[in-house]
């Protein structure tokens, strides 16, 4: 059967033969596009059923009727406490449910000199009282337990970090402190507020030429164990291993990729720790027993995701995740603060979220910045607010 013979194998072909290996060739181009075409219907129809309520509904300036029967909007419900943006010269951390604590150069009866360093204050808000906290410099870390750490200029700050300029301390609240040096390398976990060791650069060689108990080490709370991350050689790939080791040697693995240290607290209420998320990048929390979980998106916002008109940051708290909302030009009108209690979908803020939301330790009152309104307006005004999501919601 020659003609089979010059379907299934071109090498040998006789001259006489060579038409028939270009329809071949074609033939076999038709049939590549045309899997191609057949697997992309296959996913435009899986992409379009899944959200066939929703079409459209991406490129509205305001919300349609189909987004809005997926979230229940009550941002008025939630009372938000104001704080002016022109007392921080820094990072707010909460001292406890009702206090945050953060560098500044003015408020209220005092305005700091050109040569004077900002001062530590204590902001109540509930009623909006300062106090100082007698603390001088930049605040960098204050945990749920009251350690902290902070750094005291020596010369004059300017715009750029440069370590020379600080002195650096650690304490416990309301008491004195300790003079540490600077390390430029070593982890500082929120939830620590100290430095902490950090293991191997397991991500920068290949593992045959680490130790054979190289990890990526990050620290816990005490009698918590570490994470300890390695990494394998499986066939042609480097595969990551995430495990949880208790302080007795018991190992838990937890995932295929590394912790991402920069987004990792602890949550007081639940006893969890938690990594901040996105709409790229899931949040996930993970109990000092090794239950681990990974949040996903609600739908709404995975629908917008989907469309590629919507960015967002998770943040936990005790009624569930915080999503801040970005959106594209001309959609500023659905941006907010949704939260997500994982029975429905409330819109508890307006407005364009910048930077993180924190959580005070009971997990009620959520500190956020906000542009108000069209935040692509030159003239748009930051809002700082904490809000108590609890009594929002008993409401």
């Amino acid at each position: 059967m020659p003609g089979l013979v010059l379907l299934t194998r071109e090498a040998g072909m006789r001259t006489g033969d060579r038409p028939l290996a270009d329809s071949y060739r074609r033939i076999k181009k038709v049939g590549l596009w045309m899997l191609m075409l057949l697997l992309y219907a296959c996913t435009l129809s899986a992409y379009a059923e899944d959200f066939d309520d929703l079409e459209g509904s991406e490129h509205s300036p305001t919300f349609t009727s189909a987004e809005r029967k997926l979230f229940v909007d009550a941002a008025t419900r939630f009372k938000k406490h104001e704080i002016p943006n022109a007392y921080f010269n820094g990072a707010p951390f909460w001292l406890d449910d009702d206090h945050l604590v953060f560098p500044s150069r003015a408020y209220p009866g005092w305005t700091a000199q050109a040569e004077e360093p900002p001062r530590i204050v204590i902001y109540n808000v509930n009623t909006g009282e300062i106090k100082d906290s007698g603390y001088r410099g930049r605040l960098d870390c204050l945990n749920h337990l009251g350690d902290f750490m902070l750094r005291l200029p020596i010369k004059p700050e300017g715009l750029s970090f440069s370590p020379e300029k600080y002195r650096w301390f650690i304490g416990r609240w309301g008491q004195s402190m300790q003079e540490i040096a600077y390390d430029r390398w070593a982890p500082m976990p929120d939830y620590l507020c100290r430095y902490t060791p950090r293991g191997h650069p397991i991500h920068r060689y290949p593992p045959e030429e680490l130790p054979a108990d190289a990890a990526w080490v990050t620290s816990l709370l005490t009698g918590h164990g570490v994470l300890r991350n390695t990494v394998v050689r499986e066939g042609e790939k480097l595969v990551d291993y995430l495990h949880l080791v208790k302080d007795d040697g018991t190992k838990i693995f937890i995932r295929n990729s590394p912790v991402r240290r920069g987004s990792l607290v602890f949550h007081p209420w639940s006893a969890t720790y938690y990594e901040n998320g996105s709409t790229t990048t899931l949040p996930t929390s993970l109990t000092p027993s090794g239950d681990y979980k990974v949040h996903s998106l609600p739908r709404l916002i995975r629908f917008w995701k989907s469309r590629h008109v919507t960015d967002a940051g998770g943040y936990g708290c005790r009624a569930g995740i915080l999503w801040g909302v970005q959106k594209s030009r001309g959609l500023w009108r659905k941006q907010g603060v949704y939260l997500d209690t994982g029975t429905e979908l409330i819109r508890v803020g307006e407005g364009k979220v910048t930077g993180p939301m924190i959580t005070s330790p009971n997990g009620c009152n959520v500190f956020w910045g906000a542009f108000a309104g069209d935040s692509f307006k030159l003239d748009r005004r930051r809002h700082t607010v904490v809000t108590d999501i609890c009594e929002g919601l008993s409401q």
